[in-house]
């Protein structure tokens, strides 16, 4: 990532040093804060775990180490354009899991970046087209029993331990902005959610007002929008869908 602000030599050794070794994809591992990285947290993450099997903690993390052949392999795959913006870290870790290369992640630390709140709406929607995507042309890869796997820790940066410093959460603006959000996109909810899911919203949204939508309610309204995204004629509603 060109926004890091605590990158050191430590990094470039821990990114590199197992590559030479015979590592041929390296995904770096950090310590955050818990309002930064919630693309990951909330998509990437569970998704490449929960579909693939494969216990990735950081799969767009942005700060990568990587081998020749695995960029070879890169260049030999289709380009879309979400991959050439901010699809490209979950294009380079997806292919990497296709690919069947070496895999490792390394312990960087710290990330100390600028907060990229703004480009979120931008970022999620670029991400979760990418990653659907590829999920759908690669069913094979999931269609099947799937073996957790963990790669291993390759490298580790010593140090104190920073956190992000966040900007202070308008909780009011986000509930609002979201309220909106759901009622402008409130008849494509009830055309692609279960009436189960349906009801829980609409009692969320609509009478209380109040957003707390749990881990595995949320599990469940990825999983449908992700099977909808496979059929859908208007596939850039699904994902708005999901982002609101």
């Amino acid at each position: 990532d060109a926004d890091l602000k605590n990158v050191n030599p430590r990094w470039v050794k821990c990114l590199l040093g197992p590559i030479i070794k015979g590592y041929d994809f390296l995904t770096p591992f950090y310590h955050r804060h818990k309002y930064d990285g919630s693309i990951t947290n909330h998509l990437s993450y569970p998704l490449i775990y929960g579909l693939l099997g494969y216990n990735i903690r950081q799969p767009i993390g942005g700060d990568m180490g990587f081998s020749k052949r695995m960029v070879e392999y890169w260049l030999t795959q289709k380009w879309s354009p979400t991959v050439k913006s901010y699809g490209i870290d979950i294009f380079m870790t997806f292919n990497a899991i296709k690919s069947g290369f070496k895999l490792g992640q390394v312990n960087l630390g710290s990330k100390i970046h600028k907060p990229s709140l703004l480009k979120l709406d931008n970022m999620f929607l670029e991400v979760a087209k990418t990653l659907f995507s590829f999920l759908v042309d690669n069913k094979d890869l999931w269609l099947r029993k799937i073996d957790l796997k963990k790669p291993p820790l390759a490298c580790q940066v010593g140090g104190k331990i920073r956190f992000q410093k966040i900007p202070p959460v308008d909780y009011k603006e986000i509930e609002e902005t979201t309220l909106a959000d759901f009622i402008n996109h409130y008849q494509l909810v009830k055309e692609c959610l279960p009436s189960e899911i349906q009801e829980v919203l609409e009692k969320m949204f609509l009478k209380k007002k109040s957003l707390k939508i749990k881990a595995v309610l949320w599990a469940k309204i990825v999983y449908q929008m992700f099977y909808l995204y496979q059929t859908h004629s208007n596939k850039e509603s699904i994902i708005k869908l999901l982002r609101t």
